[in-house]
């Protein structure tokens, strides 16, 4: 029955913390929606300044690695534009005593090593070292095959005050999906 799993859904989020959910397909104009509403919902909270530009740093940086590098993705040209639609879940939280964003894609299969590498490196650094990192990769340029800056993973390593975690999970023969907790 709809009532049933509609309220399914909300008891599970609200169980989880989940003060904002998205899932669909991801871009600029969804973003700014998002960035417009989690700060009105940060002001009502009344969380701390710091905290919260943490969270909207890291809610920025995982939306926009969904927009660019999502494997899972509608795309069409016209006469007129490409259209290019990237899709993923992102979702605002609290614990008892932390915030947490969180975030899931698809990714290549074939990147999938790449970024898991990345990760444990960014992971494995101190703020010191995260600092001079994000400093570096400006100066060289991003990486090759980067639609960004190259700093965003790194930028949220120095945003989670209490750390990261990801995953994989193989989905078929091309893509696995990926999935960040970044917590604040």
């Amino acid at each position: 029955m709809l009532i049933d799993k509609v309220t399914a859904l909300r008891d599970h989020m609200n169980e989880e913390g989940v003060s904002f959910c998205f899932t669909g397909f991801m871009t600029e104009e969804v973003l700014s929606g998002i960035a417009q509403a989690l700060k009105k919902k940060l002001e009502l909270e009344k969380v701390d300044i710091n905290t919260a530009k943490g969270i909207f740093s890291i809610v920025i940086e995982l939306s926009q690695n969904i927009i660019r590098y999502s494997a899972e993705h509608k795309t069409s040209s016209t006469e007129h534009n490409d259209i290019d639609l990237r899709y993923g879940v992102l979702a605002v939280g609290h614990d008892e005593n932390h915030h947490y964003v969180v975030c899931g894609n698809m990714v290549q299969k074939e990147d999938s090593e790449r970024l898991s590498n990345s990760l444990m490196h960014i992971k494995g650094l101190d703020r010191k070292e995260l600092k001079a990192l994000y400093k570096q990769t400006l100066r060289e340029g991003p990486p090759k095959g980067s639609k960004g800056a190259g700093v965003g993973f790194v930028e949220i390593a120095m945003r989670a005050t209490q750390g990261f975690e990801f995953d994989f999970r193989e989905n078929d023969d091309a893509n696995v999906f990926f999935a960040l907790r970044a917590t604040i």
